[in-house]
């Protein structure tokens, strides 16, 4: 059985880059509120996703996540409260690449999510509890019915567009070498099978 969600991702913060004078920095678990860009881009998902029968909202409890979601529904009067946020839908813990720039650390997390999958980062965690923690909330989130829509994180993203490109194995199994490749922009709204 095919389950359609639509994945939205949260709308910028600071640390989201705004070009040379402000690159962009790994986020992680760092707590981050929306900036002003990241409001509007909320308010335009919202519209967005207006074209789709969603059901309910769900978003990670990280505030960047919770706080697009609350904005969209909001705008678009769909169901969102405390038992639609969750924890299993925060992206990779990068422990202490939180906050670094993104474009030179990258190869480093790179290595860890394909050589290194089940250590863990300095100071966060590893790329298979990752994995298995997202996953995890995926199985309860398809389980839920109706269409519902999950306000998330760049890295989330990434992780889904690695499973659909590696056939969608039961396992979760993936090519961990497609999981950096640059995704979608803050505020994007796409459909997922």
């Amino acid at each position: 059985m095919i389950k359609k969600i639509v994945l939205i991702r949260h709308g910028s913060t600071k640390m989201n880059g705004g070009g040379a004078s402000s690159p962009d920095r790994i986020r992680g678990w760092q707590d981050l509120p929306l900036d002003d860009r990241g409001i509007l881009e909320a308010h335009k998902a919202a519209k967005e996703l207006k074209k789709y029968k969603v059901t309910a909202l769900y978003s990670s409890d990280l505030i960047r996540s919770s706080h697009t979601a609350a904005l969209i529904a909001k705008d678009d009067r769909i169901p969102f409260g405390r038992p639609n946020i969750t924890h299993m839908f925060r992206p990779w813990d990068l422990g202490s690449y939180s906050g670094q720039d993104s474009k030179k650390v990258s190869p480093q997390i790179q290595r860890f999510a394909e050589d290194i999958p089940q250590a863990p980062v300095p100071g966060g965690e590893s790329f298979h509890n990752f994995e298995q923690r997202f996953f995890h909330g995926l199985r309860i989130l398809c389980g839920k019915p109706g269409l519902p829509a999950l306000v998330t994180h760049y890295r989330c993203f990434c992780l889904l567009e690695a499973w659909a490109k590696g056939g969608y194995q039961s396992s979760g199994s993936m090519d961990h070498g497609k999981f950096s490749v640059p995704g979608d922009p803050p505020g994007c709204v796409k459909e997922f099978d």
